[in-house]
């Protein structure tokens, strides 16, 4: 159950313009080999998993790539699904429960770079407990770091851990090294709270239980932006501003483009009379902090959520 969240003691705080290297940065990783196994999976021609080649022994993490961003330094590359060569930059994945060839939403915390180039990335499961406190390498297990570190020294290469900073400036050359079309916008969203029930659209078209966000339209402040589209896709009126719960990044690959995303939150409270049919698409379905971090479809959302939630000091 997470704790009650005391919105009287909180205050606004004034939106970051931008996104800062020391906020977190989620990204969606495909899972290549999975935790205690051997086995390399990559996609086959007709979309399936298949099984591309063995490590020499089992992982303690799960391993994987991230589509979209090159790795200039790899060398042992995988199969595409219409036979092109991905040469992604490759990332080790702490926690979570997955299965060879899903996505992965996970957070970055570091890096481990090489000295031919061929870095990993290392991140954590955005929804593994466990590791919700790890935000630099030193944070990590022992055995996630000696395992890699173990690893490098027998194929004799040097390396060095790096915290999240680095590994984002990693992700930047890479990208723009890469040649992959990437759209980069910003968008901003609400966790709304009402008689400690909080606010989740649903989608059904698409499947989706997820907050109101959108778009920044040009000249719009985020908190202006976030109640805007509250408005618009709830039909909710009377909303009070409580606080500006951060921002994120998220970084994923889709259609054949990377999308770099950020994402700016506030808790809103309804005052619970003036409402107006919001967009056709969405049901509006009020629930508990815990049914929400339980079934909000993306892991951004659901980071938000236990932002709102944690208790005020």
């Amino acid at each position: 159950m997470l704790p009650e969240c005391s919105v009287a003691t909180m205050s606004l705080s004034p939106p970051q313009p931008e996104w800062l290297p020391s906020q977190p940065l989620l990204m969606t990783a495909r899972v290549e080999t999975i935790q205690g196994d051997t086995g390399r999976y990559a996609p086959g021609p007709a979309g399936e998993t298949r099984l591309f080649g063995h490590f020499p022994r089992p992982w303690p993490f799960h391993y994987g790539c991230l589509p979209g961003v090159v790795s200039t330094g790899d060398e042992s590359v995988l199969p595409g699904p219409e036979g092109e060569i991905f040469d992604w930059i490759d990332a080790v994945i702490c926690g979570g429960d997955f299965q060879a060839g899903q996505r992965a939403e996970c957070r970055l915390v570091g890096i481990a770079l090489r000295a031919d180039g061929d870095h990993k990335l290392l991140s954590v499961a955005t929804d593994a407990a466990e590791f919700g406190a790890v935000r630099t390498p030193d944070d990590l297990p022992q055995s996630v770091c000696g395992t890699v570190g173990d690893w490098f020294a027998r194929q004799g290469i040097s390396y060095e851990f790096a915290g999240p900073d680095r590994a984002w400036s990693v992700l930047e050359e890479s990208i723009a090294a890469g040649g992959v079309p990437v759209n980069r916008y910003r968008c901003a969203g609400a966790v709304v709270l009402h008689e400690d029930q909080v606010l989740l659209l649903e989608r059904p078209e698409r499947d989706e239980l997820r907050l109101p966000k959108g778009h920044v339209e040009a000249g719009e402040s985020l908190e202006d932006a976030a109640r805007r589209e509250t408005r618009e896709e709830s039909g909710l009126r009377g909303l009070d501003s409580v606080s500006c719960l951060g921002t994120v990044r998220n970084l994923f690959h889709h259609d054949q483009r990377l999308w770099l995303r950020d994402e700016t939150y506030f808790l809103l409270r309804w005052r619970g009379k003036r409402t107006r049919k919001g967009e056709q698409q969405f049901q509006r379905r009020w629930v508990s902090w815990a049914e929400a971090e339980r079934l909000l479809t993306f892991a951004s959302e659901r980071h938000f959520v236990r932002q709102a939630a944690r208790p005020v000091d």
